[in-house]
């Protein structure tokens, strides 16, 4: 049976699918690196604790367009930025990034609470192990069987490690404050259904309140049942011991090419 690899004083993590590359300066400052053609862009999500959501995100290289999502009344917007100049987050706001020229390598800084350098060190580690997990000695018999079932097909293999991952990652977000748009209460559409004489468009302002709304307990669904399925059925952590710094373990770096625009 396999362990998982001691990750606990890495500070940079490049994931392959799509390319990114993660570096993590200290604390609260992680730098990502966006190779040309990636593909890669950051998930649209919000935090519901302000004091570890993502606070400023600055860009270094080429631009970053970041898209934010507020409520009713609120709208929603897009903005593209280039080097040294920042963008900050309004708290609550839905919002994600990602490089404006997919043809360009990207880097930019992003700024947030503690909580979510953790996540992006336990999102890595899991996601460069996860080939790793149905070999290892906590995980539960039965999966391990059946990935040895699947020994005739690959790739029936590569997609149960998939969404075994999918699930571990979804619980690592329910952990961290990170909750991902999964889906809403579309109660304009609902409301036209029930009202198909009107043809202005002009649902009533509730109905797009109840839409807003809707988002953070679904969210709150899928995050709670991957949570527990992969606590009590996958033998799964939200967080390793093995990929978070210890104290001499060299995995926090101080300060550690943090742009003086972020001062």
């Amino acid at each position: 049976m396999s362990q998982r690899p001691d990750r606990s004083s890495q500070t940079s993590f490049e994931l392959p699918d799509p390319p990114v590359h993660f570096d993590i300066l200290d604390a609260t400052h992680i730098k990502i690196t966006v190779p040309a053609n990636s593909g890669w862009k950051a998930p649209l999500h919000w935090h519901t604790d302000d004091s570890v959501a993502c606070n400023r995100i600055t860009a270094l290289k080429d631009q970053l367009v970041v898209t934010s999502k507020g409520p009713p009344g609120k709208g929603s917007g897009s903005e593209a930025f280039g080097p040294g100049s920042s963008h900050t987050f309004t708290p609550g706001d839905h919002h994600n990034f990602r490089p404006l020229n997919e043809d360009k390598e990207c880097v930019a800084v992003l700024e947030a609470g503690a909580s979510q350098s953790a996540l992006m060190r336990n999102v890595c580690g899991a996601t460069l192990d996860a080939d790793l997990y149905p070999t290892l000695a906590s995980t539960p018999y039965w999966i391990q069987l059946l990935y040895i079932m699947l020994g005739f097909s690959p790739r029936a293999r590569n997609y149960m490690v998939a969404k075994l991952l999918w699930v571990q990652i979804q619980m690592m977000r329910s952990t961290h404050d990170f909750y991902v748009e999964y889906g809403c209460i579309n109660a304009p559409y609902l409301w036209w259904l029930a009202h198909p004489w009107h043809w202005d468009g002009r649902e009533p302002r509730w109905t797009y309140e109840i839409m807003w709304w809707s988002y953070y307990p679904i969210a709150m669904l899928v995050q709670g049942l991957c949570y527990w399925m992969g606590r009590l059925v996958l033998g799964m952590k939200a967080e390793y011991e093995e990929y978070m710094p210890r104290e001499g373990s060299g995995g926090c770096v101080v300060s550690k090419g943090v742009p003086e625009k972020m001062g």
